[in-house]
């Protein structure tokens, strides 16, 4: 019997600044730092379902924004105020709010400057719409020269391990209201 993927990993797609997909991915939670996806989980249980906090002590330049509803969402991580990589989670436990979630970020996306004048493709982001694996988390990864490689390197990484905590807590408080039989 095969595993249901959503307690295994989730599927990662990034995408360019033009909105162009650069592949998808699957990172398994087994591959990630247990303590890590826990700090993130805590960050969740802490800031709920909408803020915009800073990591504090170590990370203090670090800060996420997330707005999310339904078991999806959208965010974006920050270095000293600046944004550095946008999120989308897409769980695919209701296919509808996916897709509006999936439209309210593509919308985002192509209100930012630096999509509007890199974009090479009449829909950038489109492809977003034709990933069938879930749960799913899209990031764009803004390249500012104003971070330095080591600040987007560790973004990256918290970016994954907080995907992966979003997604866990969501299957655990989805498992918890599903009723035992």
């Amino acid at each position: 019997m095969t595993k249901n993927p959503r307690q295994e990993g989730f599927y990662i797609a990034p995408f360019a600044p033009d909105g162009e997909g650069l592949g998808v991915g699957f990172s398994h939670f087994s591959n990630m730092s247990a303590k890590w996806i826990e700090n993130c989980r805590s960050f969740l249980r802490t800031h709920g379902a909408v803020f915009k906090e800073s990591w504090g002590q170590q990370l203090q330049k670090i800060a996420t924004r997330l707005t999310s509803a339904n078991g999806a969402g959208i965010g974006t991580f920050y270095v000293g105020g600046i944004p550095a990589v946008s999120t989308l989670y897409l769980p695919g436990i209701d296919k509808a709010a996916d897709q509006e979630v999936t439209g309210m970020f593509v919308a985002s996306m192509l209100k930012v400057d630096i999509v509007r004048k890199a974009a090479t493709s009449a829909k950038p982001f489109a492809d977003i719409y034709s990933i069938a694996g879930r749960p799913l988390c899209v990031a764009v990864v803004w390249q500012n020269p104003n971070i330095s490689d080591e600040d987007f390197d560790l973004v990256r990484e918290l970016s994954n391990h907080f995907a992966a905590a979003f997604f866990l807590l969501n299957l655990a408080q989805r498992e918890a209201a599903t009723p035992a039989g």
